[in-house]
């Protein structure tokens, strides 16, 4: 194993672990640690969790062809959405299906919120930009890659990379920049 290789356990857990020391791994997989930066060693390697930014979902219900409920998501999607379960995570994302009609085909994730459940069964439903041009259908498999709403949380929390964000989250807004200077009395 180089630095920089990546594995996902043999048990999805919604992240993922690059090699921060290269070397040989042990015949038995490790008790891989889920919080962003953990470590855990392998025989000679270490491996650093990162959070997975891809999941496997299935389409359990739909509305019509932008608006449809999936499940089967594993890992914790709170992360930079300030604990909420709606939103953030896949929201300025896509959704791929891999099978199914529209197998092959892609549409940006505007609203995707939290309906029930818990766990493994916990039920997501995603809204779409633009409508998918098949029905779709319960069963059809998917897969969303997280998205990235280019703000300071997301950044930080979802991908880890502040450094290479872009961002400006301390520049004063236009109501401060355009504003007119006036003097008192």
């Amino acid at each position: 194993t180089k630095i920089a290789d990546y594995v996902v356990p043999t048990v999805a857990n919604g992240w993922m672990y690059e090699a921060t020391v290269s070397g040989v791994t042990d015949s038995v997989e490790p008790s891989f640690p889920t919080s962003a930066g953990a470590t855990v060693i392998d025989g000679s390697v270490t491996w650093r969790a990162r959070r997975a930014v891809r999941r496997t979902a299935e389409v359990v219900a739909v509305t019509n062809h932008s608006i449809f409920s999936v499940t089967g998501i594993l890992g914790d999607l709170t992360v930079g959405t300030g604990g909420n379960k709606s939103g953030g995570f896949f929201v300025e994302g896509t959704a791929c299906f891999t099978s199914g009609r529209n197998a092959g085909l892609a549409r940006e994730i505007v609203g995707f919120d939290y309906v029930t459940g818990s766990g493994a069964s916990v039920v997501y439903r995603a809204t779409l930009l633009l409508p998918f041009p098949f029905d779709l259908a319960a069963g059809a498999a998917l897969v969303l890659p997280a998205g990235c709403d280019k703000t300071l949380g997301v950044c930080r929390d979802n991908w880890n990379n502040l450094k290479n964000g872009r961002l400006e989250p301390y520049v004063p807004g236009r109501d401060d920049v355009f504003s007119v200077v006036r003097k008192k009395g």
